[in-house]
């Protein structure tokens, strides 16, 4: 009896490579892509051949000092989040920088910051998939920002809505602990609150110009 194939979707199709120079994600990357594309629908992703995820030190330098543009502003390629190449009359591929898309101030071992990680990754996968279903739905490959920015909005709400749980789940847990904490050592819990509070303040805290002050 000859086994028969399994025969792949347009999602399992879509090729997921890593190239990263220097740089070390603060998570896998290319799974949690993989679990996003679930969100969006087979016939939406028809044509895109590869998603690439990099670094932008990655590039050529050459490619990294030219420029492209987003929302009518000229941009260096260095500094964008993710970009959307046309490969044929209805194929494309979507290159994403992880370096720009992940602060350097998250954590990876702090789940807030993992789960904010994600959302990160998902608002801009799906702004460049938003690029290329206008292209494949527009025969002249003309692309245009306020589709994309709609198109992010509504798959970005979706992936809000299955990890709001989650993130309810962990403030339950983090309050838990607070409050555990506070029990135990009440006036070391409030001075340390005190003290983060009083460093946020200080570092969003404008900078005001000495008048009496002449250069």
């Amino acid at each position: 009896m000859i086994p028969v194939r399994k025969r792949k979707t347009t999602r399992e199709r879509v090729d997921i490579r890593e190239h990263f120079q220097d740089y070390e994600p603060p998570i896998e990357v290319a799974g949690a892509v993989r679990k996003l594309l679930n969100l969006i629908p087979d016939n939406h992703l028809q044509g895109l051949t590869e998603i690439t995820i990099r670094n932008s030190d990655e590039m050529p330098r050459r490619r990294r000092r030219s420029w492209t543009y987003s929302r009518s502003k000229k941009v260096k390629f260095e500094t964008v989040r993710g970009l959307y190449v046309q490969t044929g009359v209805k194929n494309g591929k979507i290159e994403l920088f992880i370096n720009n898309i992940f602060d350097e101030s998250y954590k990876p071992s702090n789940p807030f910051a993992r789960i904010q990680m994600h959302l990160d990754l998902g608002e801009t996968l799906f702004h460049e998939i938003g690029h290329h279903v206008d292209h494949i739905r527009d025969s002249m490959g003309r692309l245009t920002e306020g589709s994309a920015e709609r198109y992010q909005d509504k798959y970005t709400r979706k992936l809000y809505i299955r990890t709001a749980p989650l993130m309810s789940i962990y403030s339950m847990l983090f309050m838990f602990l607070v409050f555990r904490k506070f029990v135990k050592h009440p006036i070391q819990t409030i001075e340390y609150f005190q003290a983060r509070r009083e460093s946020r303040r200080r570092k969003k805290k404008p900078y005001v110009p000495d008048k009496n002050h002449n250069p």
